[in-house]
C-alpha cells in the first residue's frame, strides 16, 4: 500500500497571470534551483519555466499558440512535452520536500483541465495549491500596452484607442470551480511587488532556507513615453520598407517619464472593468487599488527625448544595421 504523503508535501503551481512579473519570477527560480532544493522546494525540470507542461495539461494540448506561434507542428510539440513531462517526474520521484512550477501560459485553463492538473499531483501524493498574482485592469492596461508597442505587436494608436488587459474574473472563475479558498492562492500584485513576488511567494511556500540567498532578477525593461513613440515609429518604418534596419536599443536610451495611456483611455478601461473590481473584492476580499502613476502620455517627442536619441546617435561609428 503507498504510503499517504499529502498531508506532508506540497505542489504549487504559480500561474503567471499577463503583466504581473511572471518572468522575472521564473528566470529567479530557475537561477537559484539548487539553493532552492537544499532547502525542500524543488523547481522541477531544465528549463527557465514549465511552458512545455502545456501538451500535458492545457486543453489546447500540442496545438497551443506556444507551439504555432513558432511553427512547431503538433507531433514534435507533443514530444517536447513528452520529454518535458518525464523530466518533471524523475525530478520529483527523488525528491522528498515541497515542489513549485511556474507557467504563463495556462491563466485560461477550462475547470477540466485545472481539475486533470490536481488529479495528477493528488495521485502523486502532493497537496494542490495554485498561486495567482492579479492587479488592477488599468495597471494591466498600462503594462500591456507598453508591452505591446515595445515588442512591435500593436500601435500606440491601438492601444489608445483599444487598450489590452487580462480579465481577472475570468480566471478566477475557471480556477473557483476546481479548487477551494485553501487550494486557490490568491494575491494582489500591486500590494507585494515592493515586497517582492519572488520572496512573496517563498513565504506562501513557507520556505524554510535563507531568503536572500534566492535573489530576484529583474528581465522586462519598460520604456518611457519618449521610447514608446519611438518603439512605435519604428514599427511603422518597418512595415513600409522592408530593409529597414532591425536594431532597436535606441528606445531604451531615451530618458524622461514612464509611458502611460491618455487620461480618456483610462477613464474608459476604469468603467468597463469596475464590476469585476467589486466582483474580486466581494469573491476574495481584496480591493484592487491602482498603482502609484508615474507615467506621462504624450504624442510628441519632448526636448529632452531628442537630445537623448541625437547622443545616442552621435556614439555610432556606422549608421544601426
Amino acid at each position: 500500500m503507498r504510503e499517504d504523503r499529502s498531508k506532508t508535501r506540497t505542489a504549487y503551481f504559480h500561474v503567471g497571470m499577463p503583466k504581473t512579473g511572471t518572468t522575472s519570477i521564473q528566470q529567479s527560480f530557475a537561477a537559484a534551483r539548487e539553493e532552492l532544493s537544499t532547502n525542500g522546494l524543488l523547481y522541477p525540470g531544465k528549463s527557465v519555466d514549465h511552458a512545455d507542461l502545456t501538451p500535458a495539461f492545457h486543453q489546447r494540448g500540442a496545438g497551443h499558440y506556444y507551439y504555432t506561434n513558432r511553427d512547431i507542428a503538433e507531433a514534435e510539440a507533443q514530444a517536447i512535452g513528452d520529454a518535458a513531462l518525464a523530466d518533471v517526474q524523475a525530478d520529483i520521484s527523488g525528491f522528498d520536500g515541497d515542489i513549485i512550477f511556474s507557467t504563463e501560459y495556462f491563466f485560461d485553463l477550462t475547470p477540466e483541465s485545472v481539475q486533470r492538473m490536481r488529479a495528477f499531483f493528488e495521485e502523486l501524493g502532493f497537496r494542490f495549491r495554485v498561486i495567482l498574482y492579479i492587479r488592477h485592469p488599468v495597471d494591466a492596461a498600462i503594462s500591456h500596452s507598453n508591452q505591446d508597442i515595445k515588442m512591435g505587436f500593436r500601435t500606440l494608436k491601438e492601444c489608445v484607442d483599444n487598450p489590452n488587459y487580462h480579465s481577472n474574473k475570468a480566471s478566477l472563475e475557471a480556477f473557483s470551480k476546481v479548487l477551494t479558498r485553501e487550494q486557490l492562492i490568491v494575491r494582489d500584485y500591486e500590494a507585494v511587488k515592493d515586497h517582492d513576488c519572488v520572496q512573496d511567494i517563498l513565504e506562501v511556500c513557507g520556505y524554510r532556507g535563507d531568503r536572500s540567498a534566492v535573489p530576484t532578477l529583474r528581465s522586462n525593461v519598460s520604456l518611457t513615453m519618449g521610447g514608446a513613440i519611438l518603439a512605435d515609429a519604428h514599427a511603422r518604418w518597418k512595415n513600409l520598407i522592408p530593409d529597414f534596419p532591425n536594431r532597436r536599443t535606441y528606445i531604451f536610451k531615451v530618458t524622461g517619464p514612464k509611458f502611460s495611456l491618455p487620461d480618456e483611455t483610462l477613464d474608459r478601461v476604469r468603467i468597463a472593468s469596475a464590476p469585476e473590481v467589486e466582483w474580486v473584492e466581494k469573491n476574495f476580499d481584496i480591493a484592487l487599488k491602482e498603482g502609484k502613476r508615474s507615467g506621462t502620455y504624450s504624442s510628441t517627442l519632448s526636448d529632452r527625448a531628442v537630445l537623448d536619441i541625437v547622443a545616442y546617435i552621435s556614439t555610432l561609428k556606422q549608421p544601426p544595421k
